[in-house]
């Protein structure tokens, strides 16, 4: 006779008990050690997010503190300018109050002899402007007639011989020419656009008139069973609207190319910009048209404008100047 007590199996119940503990303990293992990666991981990106933008702040200092080295630098060529300025101003008083007027004088007109001859250096160098630069220098011959001196002679010569050279720089008219690239700009819309296809053959050997006569001789032979009808002439086919547009957009596109090339004095901007106008005029644009034919009559004047002439070399004057100040003991 068997008990309740009898049926229970202990030794059974501990066998299933230590591999659920073994799986939870694993379980818990393997999320430990995947948080533990993912804060390892989020650790090492916070880092190298730090580091990044201690790198990013480092460069900007750096910039900035070489941004500050070059404003020290040109302040202190200002400051220096402008106590050589003063001395000179000084010296000059000095020899006013001490009666010699002279020397007070000729130091004053050599001063602003080379300081015109500077800036009219200056104005041709980096504006291209011959006419102010022609100002400037008649301003340094006036000045320096005032000087009755023979070692300044050469210094005249040289002088006289740059103003020459300015007078025979042809003056560009930029702003006439930015007003007629503008006109050109607004006439673009009103240009009639419609492309014409022609056939042209590839060669001049015959091949293409014998390839006709066959084809008028298939053309006869199937005409005894179909009605086929000839065109002497190729119909055009004409620009959607979009495409028409388009076109004007890329002219006036390259008007406004031409229009910095002036601005900014640079001939190979300036020219080919014309010319990629003129090509897809001449290619889309109706040639019968008389705004077409005003448009490229345009282009063609503005093409023989040369917007960057040659300048002359008018920095001789000065180092003799130097020269000749340094003998003397002058500024």
């Amino acid at each position: 006779m068997t008990t309740e007590t009898d049926d229970i199996k202990p030794v059974k119940k501990t066998k299933l008990a230590i591999p659920a503990l073994s799986k939870i303990s694993t379980f818990l293992a393997m999320v430990i050690a995947v948080m533990a990666l993912l804060i390892s991981g989020r650790l090492f990106y916070n880092h190298y997010q730090d580091q990044e933008m201690i790198e990013t702040l480092n460069a900007r200092a750096e910039e900035q503190q070489a941004y500050i080295d070059e404003t020290k630098a040109a302040l202190a060529k200002q400051t220096e300018a402008v106590n050589a300025l003063t001395k000179t101003v000084s010296e000059i008083s000095a020899q006013f109050s001490n009666g010699q007027q002279g020397d007070a004088l000729k130091r004053y007109h050599l001063v602003d002899t080379k300081h015109f001859i500077t800036l009219a250096n200056q104005v041709l160098l980096f504006e291209r402007d011959a006419p102010k630069a022609f100002e400037l220098l008649e301003y340094a011959k006036q000045s320096l007639s005032q000087i009755s001196d023979p070692a300044l002679a050469d210094v005249s010569t040289q002088l006289n011989s740059d103003i020459e050279a300015l007078k025979a720089v042809k003056v560009v008219d930029v702003n006439n020419l930015y007003t007629q690239l503008n006109a050109l700009i607004v006439q673009a819309d009103t240009l009639s656009i419609t492309p014409e296809l022609k056939f042209v053959p590839d060669d001049n050997s015959g091949k293409a008139q014998e390839n006709i006569s066959t084809l008028d001789n298939v053309l006869n032979w199937l005409g005894q069973y179909i009605k086929v009808k000839k065109h002497n002439q190729v119909t055009t086919p004409l620009l959607t609207p979009e495409e028409a547009g388009y076109v004007k957009h890329n002219i006036i596109v390259l008007l406004e190319q031409t229009q910095w090339g002036l601005l900014r004095g640079e001939p190979l901007a300036y020219q080919s910009g014309l010319e990629r106008a003129e090509k897809l005029v001449q290619q889309y644009a109706v040639k019968t048209d008389s705004v077409t034919a005003a448009f490229l009559e345009s282009i063609t004047q503005l093409k023989a404008v040369d917007v960057a002439p040659a300048l002359p070399d008018i920095s001789k004057s000065l180092p003799l100047l130097e020269k000749v100040t340094t003998v003397s003991g002058s500024p």
